[in-house]
């Protein structure tokens, strides 16, 4: 069976909840009204009863006979009876001829319900002077308007309840209306036109907050895909020049006449391009990790200091053809829990770039502390600083500011962006910490590892390294 659409299903429901409070409200009002009505019969009858057990004792004391009462009392009391303290009947109305008395001494003065000749009678009973009057009146009347007022709500609910339904699928169909419209605009969106976005409704309701999430998940869409295709842009073009490269350095080293030597000089160029190249596709193949989400991460307690004091003898080692002056601030037990390769990869590359992009003659200094919860390693260089525009981009993929575009600089732009993802995995961050005119300076934070998280770090290690099955904790 083929679904009923939103706003008919809404309609039917709206009226199947109308319905319940309508059914219940009808029995209230039904049972309100029915014992009104028996209440205020028991008033009128009392009053009547407390009359007519006057006129009986007025015509007792007058020497009048209850008979010749009887035109004027039975036509409005068709169900009275008159006795005595001794249950000796005074008077009996023609309705009660062939009843058993209904008058009981013990009911005087109360208000009953009596069956009489298949006739629901309601009674009300008074006594004084020796005399007790039953007075009744039939609950016809009563229960002739409970099942009038029975009937007309029965005849008028279906047609509440069908209005009511149609007008839920008329608010509906208006509430649903701009749905409509960003599934239509929505259809129209593709690949092509990321660009677009929905129209954006005038009430700020949930229907606008899904709208903002929707437009902002096509915003992401939209980076998303502009970087992918910047990055395989890019990528090919970085791959292009080392292969053009290698072709020509191939083409020359085979070309006939060519001494040894000069074949040994282009095996050594061809084999600086295979490094390149390398190193190319493993950081492409790392940022692919990194956005599956399965940049897997060997964790273990790590001495963030000695990692750091590595990277100052590689400051050292690197800057001394350029007579770089390394300064170096490292407090020493600073340990976090890191995969020590990955860390130690971005400091290193941290280090390459405060080298390369330095002035001859220039600074590098490197710091190490623990600040609270965080350890925090900064790497500043001399050198010329970043504009605004590079400062906004410096971490994206590909991207190399001049002078990083010559072929004087090696590189392909991708540090500082597998810097990052590096750090995110950890949990951690870099961030541009400083660009003035002579100075740049980059952070990167981590979070301290406590002597306790180390101690059941170093324990899960012992125990898997001594277990039979010898899984590689990651």
């Amino acid at each position: 069976m083929k679904p009923l659409p939103l706003r008919t299903r809404l309609g039917v429901w709206s009226a199947v909840m109308l319905a319940l409070p309508l059914v219940v409200f009808g029995c209230v009002v039904a049972v309100s009204l029915y014992f009104g009505e028996v209440e205020a019969l028991d008033r009128e009858l009392q009053v009547e009863a407390v009359s007519v057990l006057g006129r009986m004792i007025e015509a007792r004391e007058t020497g009048r006979e209850p008979v010749e009462l009887r035109a004027l009392i039975e036509p409005f009391h068709p169900y009275l009876e008159v006795v005595r303290d001794d249950g000796t009947p005074v008077y009996r109305s023609t309705m009660l001829a062939n009843s058993p008395r209904v008058t009981e001494p013990a009911a005087t003065g109360t208000v009953r319900t009596l069956e009489i000749a298949d006739t629901a009678v309601r009674q009300a009973t008074a006594a004084s002077d020796g005399l007790a009057v039953s007075l009744g009146a039939s609950l016809a009347r009563p229960r002739e308007k409970l099942r009038q007022l029975l009937r007309s709500y029965v005849i008028a609910a279906p047609f509440l309840l069908v209005a009511f339904a149609l007008g839920a699928v008329w608010i509906a169909r208006r509430a649903l209306q701009p749905i409509e419209e960003i599934a239509t605009r929505a259809e129209g969106i593709s690949a092509a036109s990321l660009d677009a976005r929905l129209p954006m409704p005038a009430a700020k309701d949930e229907l606008r907050r899904l709208t903002e999430v929707l437009n902002g998940m096509m915003g992401r869409l939209e980076g998303s895909f502009a970087q992918v295709a910047r990055f395989t842009s890019d990528a090919s073009h970085e791959l292009r020049t080392p292969l053009a490269v290698l072709r020509a350095e191939l083409e020359t080293a085979l070309l006939p006449g060519t001494t040894d030597a000069a074949r040994v000089a282009r095996i050594h160029a061809i084999l600086d391009e295979v490094r390149r190249l390398s190193s190319l596709v493993d950081g492409l193949l790392l940022l692919s990790r990194s956005d599956a989400g399965k940049l897997d991460l060997d964790l273990q307690p790590t001495d963030f200091s000695r990692i750091a004091a590595a990277a100052v003898d590689d400051a050292r080692l690197l800057g001394e053809t350029r007579g770089l002056a390394i300064e170096a601030e490292v407090f020493p037990e600073v340990k976090v829990l890191a995969d020590p390769g990955r860390l130690r990869q971005v400091l290193l590359n941290l280090v390459d770039n405060a080298v390369k992009f330095n002035r001859d003659g220039g600074h590098v200094r490197i710091g190490l502390k623990a600040a609270g919860d965080e350890a925090c390693l900064t790497i500043g260089n001399t050198g010329p600083g970043l504009s605004a525009e590079h400062r906004a981009r410096i971490f994206e993929r590909f991207f190399r500011g001049d002078p990083a575009r010559s072929r004087e600089v090696m590189g392909f732009g991708l540090g500082l962006s597998l810097c990052r993802e590096i750090m995110l995995a950890h949990g951690g961050r870099i961030d541009l910490a400083r660009s003035e005119a002579d100075w740049t300076e980059f952070r990167v934070a981590l979070r301290v590892a406590r002597v306790s998280a180390i101690q059941r770090a170093e324990a899960d290690a012992t125990s898997i390294r001594d277990s039979p099955h010898g899984y590689a904790r990651r």
